[in-house]
């Protein structure tokens, strides 16, 4: 009986430990957000509002993205404006987590307006690594994207992404490609990253005049 009642109390203690582990590391930790402008039909600024002015309120040019700004967890509004505020675009929700990384997109076209929220929470298994994610914001097409010293192929349909691709070399080529096409549609004959650093790399504007862009999430 003695024993049994130590054992229930040792799977308490361990329990009540995880519990507050989880804690420190999501709930206390404010989420971060950058938001990309991917509209390929608006070639100047967008400004972007979340919840209120006093939160997030800052403006993009179009193929670049806002430095992650942190924001308590929970629920938020976001919303797009064309130019002006009195000229709302696209109102949308945001549910950010504690201690997690996110990127929206906003893309399509101005009268079609379309977000895309993706988390960029993943570790790299080698911190020797680099690590790249590609996401298709062309409107319309369907993406081949390969990488030198990887044979695979990711394809991409517009508002999809690939899975994290950890690469042990300083350096590579990328070869992006319409799905089905031998052609390529865009070329990145040297992309080189940092040690155990992660990439967003996003293809943007249209088929007949894509753009290619990247940042670090880590």
């Amino acid at each position: 009986m003695l024993r049994s009642f130590a054992w229930s109390l040792l799977i308490l203690y361990t329990l009540g430990l995880s519990s507050c582990v989880k804690d420190d590391n999501n709930s206390t930790i404010n989420p971060l957000i950058s938001v990309v402008h991917a509209v390929n039909d608006i070639p100047g600024f967008i400004q972007i509002q979340i919840s209120d002015s006093t939160i997030f309120r800052e403006k993009v040019a179009f193929g670049q993205s806002v430095s992650p700004k942190s924001l308590p967890s929970g629920t938020h509004s976001i919303t797009y404006f064309e130019s002006v505020i009195s000229n709302p675009l696209l109102a949308a929700s945001l549910n950010l987590d504690g201690g997690k990384n996110y990127t929206a997109f906003i893309c399509n076209s101005r009268l079609a307006p379309d977000q895309l929220i993706i988390e960029n929470n993943y570790s790299l298994k080698d911190s020797n690594n680099t690590s790249y994610r590609f996401v298709n914001m062309i409107p319309g097409i369907s993406l081949d994207v390969s990488i030198s010293g990887n044979p695979t192929v990711y394809t991409l349909p517009f508002k999809n992404t690939s899975s994290s691709i950890e690469n042990s070399t300083s350096s590579v080529a990328v070869l992006v490609r319409k799905t089905g096409s031998t052609s390529a549609l865009l070329t990145i004959p040297k992309l080189t990253g940092a040690k155990n650093k992660q990439y967003l790399i996003y293809f943007y504007g249209s088929s007949s005049s894509p753009q290619v862009n990247l940042f670090s999430v880590k």
